[in-house]
C-alpha cells in the first residue's frame, strides 16, 4: 500500500489539488452570482476572487512542479537501484561462473594431475575472487602432494590471515601448521630463505588467540627442523616478542614447553 501510494502520489496531490480549485472557483462564482450588479460588495469580492485565483493558480503550477519533479526523482532512484542490483546479481553470476571455470584448471586431461604452475595460478586467481576460504581449503589437499608451488600457499595463508573471517584465518594458520616442513625453500631461492606471510612479518596480537597459538606452535616446530639458525633470524624474533608481549596462556605455554634458548649472536 505504502509503495502504491508512494508510486501514484504525483497523481493523487494533483488530482485533489485540481478539485480544490474547481470547488473554489464555484464558491467564489456563487457569490458572484447571488450578488446584485449594484450591489457595492460586487467589486471587492470581484477583485478579491481574482486575486485569490492567482495565488491559487500560481501554487498550483509550483507545487505541480514539485510534485512532477519527485515523481521523476523517486522514479529515477527506482530504476538506478533495479539497475544496481541486476548489475550485482550478473556481477556475482559471473564471478561464480569464473571460479567453476577455475575449479577446472585443477585437475588436467583425463582426470590428471595438473601442473604445479597451473594450479598455483588457479587457486591464487580464486582466492582473489572472494573464494580465499575454498582456495585454502584446496591448497591444504594439495600443497602436501607437491601440486602447489610454496610461494603460492604462502600467498594463500597470507590472504586467509588478512581476512576479517575467523574461519579463513584459522584455516590460514593451519595449512602452515601442518606444512611447516615445506617452509624452507634454500634449495629454491639460495640459503636461509623462506616462505613465510607478510601478515606475519611481525608478532601481530591482533589476531584470533586461537590463530596466534597456531602460529606459536608453527614457529616452535620449525625452528626444531633449522639446522643452526643464528639469532638474527626472524622467527627467533617473532617467538621472542610473543614471549614478551603476548598475554595469551596459549602462547606462553607453548613457547616455554618448547624450552627453546635464544642462540648467541
Amino acid at each position: 500500500m505504502k509503495l502504491w501510494l508512494r508510486e501514484h502520489a504525483f497523481s493523487i496531490a494533483s488530482t485533489v489539488l485540481v478539485v480544490l480549485v474547481i470547488v473554489l472557483a464555484a464558491f467564489l462564482l456563487r457569490r458572484l452570482l447571488i450578488l446584485s450588479p449594484n450591489d457595492k460588495n460586487t467589486t471587492t469580492v470581484l477583485a478579491a476572487a481574482i486575486a485569490l485565483t492567482g495565488v491559487l493558480a500560481t501554487a498550483a503550477v509550483s507545487l505541480v512542479g514539485y510534485l512532477l519533479r519527485q515523481s521523476i526523482d523517486l522514479r529515477t532512484a527506482r530504476l538506478a537501484e533495479q539497475s544496481a542490483e541486476a548489475a550485482a546479481v550478473e556481477h556475482q553470476r559471473l564471478k561464480m561462473e569464473t571460479a567453476m571455470q577455475t575449479v577446472k584448471l585443477l585437475t588436467g586431461e583425463e582426470g590428471k594431475a595438473a601442473p604445479t604452475v597451473q594450479v598455483s595460478a588457479a587457486l591464487l586467481v580464486l582466492a582473489k575472487l572472494g573464494e580465499v576460504s575454498l582456495a585454502i581449503d584446496l591448497a591444504a589437499e594439495m600443497w602436501p602432494k607437491e601440486q602447489l608451488s610454496k610461494s603460492a600457499a604462502v600467498q594463500l595463508a597470507d590472504m586467509g590471515l588478512r581476512s576479517t573471517d575467523l574461519s579463513s584465518q584459522r584455516a590460514a594458520a593451519m595449512l602452515l601448521r601442518n606444512n611447516v616442513g615445506r617452509l624452507h625453500v634454500e634449495s629454491d631461492v639460495g640459503p636461509r630463505q623462506y616462505a613465510w606471510p607478510d601478515a606475519l612479518a611481525v608478532w601481530n596480537l591482533d589476531l584470533p588467540e586461537s590463530v596466534r597459538i597456531t602460529i606459536a606452535a608453527t614457529l616452535v616446530d620449525w625452528l626444531y627442523l633449522a639446522s643452526a639458525p643464528t639469532a638474527n633470524d626472524f622467527r627467533w624474533k617473532l617467538i621472542e616478542t610473543a614471549r614478551k608481549n603476548d598475554t595469551s596462556t596459549g602462547v606462553q605455554e607453548i613457547i616455554s614447553a618448547a624450552g627453546l634458548e635464544l642462540p648467541t649472536k
